[in-house]
């Protein structure tokens, strides 16, 4: 190989690692940076039990501190209507109050054993 040669394939390694990489981490960076909430819709009726775990909601049993319900964690600026989602098609009560926990990058990445 000539030093031209050379030189061109340090710098295509240096993108490949760059893309395969480096990206990845800047990527959870910025999503660790995004406010996330978890919404807990404690006491809904168990006939909506299908409609909300087709939504995404996850059962929480309790034993990991969350409080005994389905739950489904929301970037923040999707917490209004997920709220009226609940309030309006799950409790049908529009003064319903579901629990909301904010999220911060420490309790989304933190270890959970």
């Amino acid at each position: 190989m000539d030093g031209r040669t050379e030189s061109a394939a340090v710098r295509a390694l240096l993108i490949f690692w760059r893309i395969t990489i480096f990206a990845p981490f800047a990527e959870l960076y910025e999503a660790s940076k995004q406010s996330r909430v978890h919404i807990f819709a404690e006491n809904s009726p168990f006939d909506q039990k299908d409609r909300l775990k087709a939504r995404g909601y996850r059962w929480s049993d309790g034993s990991d501190g969350r409080p005994k319900s389905w739950w489904i964690e929301v970037a923040e600026e999707a917490m209004e209507d997920e709220l009226r989602f609940l309030r309006s098609d799950i409790y049908r009560w529009d003064e319903a109050d579901p629990p909301v926990q904010r999220l911060t990058a420490f309790d989304r990445f933190r270890s959970r054993s």
